[in-house]
């Protein structure tokens, strides 16, 4: 049976070494969105949602990852802002112990091509983007070149989550024995396909192979 941590805790299971890039992180697109999100902040941080993507930072945002990281703080929350405005980015920490208890702040992603990786086309038909998504986990679990944090936005422009959640779902099921990390794997509506998120966070426990994942912590003891 696979590992199934408790999702408010799952990262302050995994070795403090454990580099960031090699993560198998749910994600949510236009995170405090009601057009975009069932879930409030607060309640993705809950069912194990630790990539957050959001417009601009308020105390909207803030306050719920504030409140979540006092009480979990073995957990990270890594926030993307789109609009930059005054905000500056963050350095990626090298390891998830030089992480735990923080919110880090992300802008200009797809600039920075030697710290990620970045799938965020939304204006194409559902055939284009599967294959795009495809493509992005297999760069993340792969990793070719030097490593980064792959960031596989799995949204399409208007919130059609049905015409490629499945397919999400799907691929991290037929993968599950043989994983690696997936990266950031970023969605619309994760609620409507429950077993998401937890494949995604199962990833990260899943016994070594070509991907390399990594273990628990009870794993090195």
């Amino acid at each position: 049976m696979r590992h199934r941590p408790d999702p408010a805790n799952w990262l302050t299971d995994l070795p403090d070494e454990t580099p960031i890039q090699r993560l198998s992180l749910p994600g949510t697109h236009r995170s405090a969105s009601a057009a975009h999100q069932n879930w409030t902040i607060a309640e993705q941080l809950a069912h194990g949602v630790r990539f957050l993507d959001v417009d601009r930072v308020d105390d909207a945002v803030l306050s719920p990852c504030r409140t979540f990281l006092a009480a979990h703080p073995g957990e990270l929350v890594l926030l993307r802002v789109r609009d930059r405005g005054p905000l500056s980015c963050d350095e990626l920490p090298p390891s998830l112990g030089a992480a735990r208890g923080r919110i880090v702040q992300l802008t200009d992603l797809e600039a920075d091509r030697d710290r990620f990786g970045v799938q965020d086309s939304l204006s194409t038909g559902p055939l284009e983007k599967k294959a795009l998504i495809t493509a992005q986990f297999d760069e993340a679990r792969f990793q070719r070149g030097a490593e980064r944090l792959h960031v596989n936005v799995t949204a399409l422009a208007g919130g059609h989550s049905e015409l490629v959640m499945p397919y999400v779902r799907a691929w991290l099921q037929a993968r599950a024995e043989d994983p690696g990390p997936c990266g950031a794997v970023v969605m619309d509506f994760p609620d409507l396909y429950p077993s998401v998120v937890p494949d995604v966070i199962a990833r990260n426990f899943a016994p070594r192979g070509a991907g390399s994942p990594v273990l628990s912590r009870s794993a090195h003891v």
